[in-house]
């Protein structure tokens, strides 16, 4: 499916109107990758975010507050992950 969507790339200089290319299935798929890609880049960032938090002392409760959504939430998601952080030698 990749190469079906790189084949469809438009040409270097040449930018379709928003209207246009919103019509295109090819340029929705294209723009569905793109998204996804851009979600799991986000998605580690928000990860990596959480845990140096937790690292930094910061508690469930406060993290949660910040992000708007419960400590149970964050602790369910990311108590292992914390518990290993919090098993590993300091390194510095």
């Amino acid at each position: 499916m990749q190469r079906e969507i790189e084949a469809c790339a438009p040409l270097p200089g040449l930018q379709a109107e928003p209207v246009v290319e919103n019509l295109s299935p090819t340029a929705s798929l294209r723009q569905l990758t793109h998204i996804r890609e851009e979600l799991d880049r986000l998605q580690t960032r928000y990860e990596k975010a959480v845990l140096t938090a937790r690292n930094a002392g910061l508690s469930w409760a406060q993290i949660g507050t910040a992000l708007g959504v419960s400590k149970q939430n964050l602790h369910n998601r990311f108590r292992d992950q914390d518990r290993a952080m919090q098993r590993r030698p300091f390194s510095g």
